[in-house]
């Protein structure tokens, strides 16, 4: 889960970016290739895409992805600032440049997810990572908990409350 809402407008920017892109891209086609090896190919591709999913969603940005316009292997750490240097006249066209350069800053940082683990591992107990997830401001520096009421049991726990 990302933190803050920084993160937040930048996800969904590239994705309105991505979707944007493939739509026009899609509109362009004129005569697809429906021979065998374009079979094979799609299937490949869709192999990737499974691949770079799960790595993605296993090692977040230091996952090591096949970057199938090039066919090299990187770190999603790389490869994601040069998708948003594709993708940036899309974002200008579409208002949301200023959202893609903010993520592209924060490739370069921790992310969301390596905080919460390192919270996780360092308290072992996930009503520590649910507080920080609340803490954090749109720059993702933590602050004074934005949500008292969290520090209520019942509200943490409902089914423990009602027992």
């Amino acid at each position: 889960m990302p933190l803050g809402l920084e993160a937040v407008l930048g996800l969904t920017a590239l994705i309105e970016c991505l979707v944007y892109l493939l739509a026009r891209e899609k509109d362009c086609e004129i005569d697809p290739d429906v021979s065998s090896d374009a079979a094979g190919a799609d299937r490949a591709r869709l192999l990737i895409l499974q691949q770079n999913r799960w790595l993605a969603a296993q090692f977040g940005l230091n996952a090591m992805l096949l970057d199938r316009s090039t066919h090299r292997k990187a770190p999603a750490r790389v490869l994601a600032p040069e998708l948003i240097d594709r993708l940036i006249d899309v974002g200008r066209e579409l208002g949301c440049a200023e959202y893609l350069q903010n993520l592209k800053v924060r490739t370069r940082r921790s992310n969301g997810a390596v905080t919460q683990e390192t919270t996780y591992a360092r308290t072992n107990n996930l009503e520590d990572v649910v507080r920080l997830m609340t803490r954090v401001d749109s720059s993702g520096h933590r602050q004074p908990s934005l949500s008292p009421l969290l520090t209520h049991k019942s509200l943490v726990d409902p089914l423990e409350a009602s027992s």
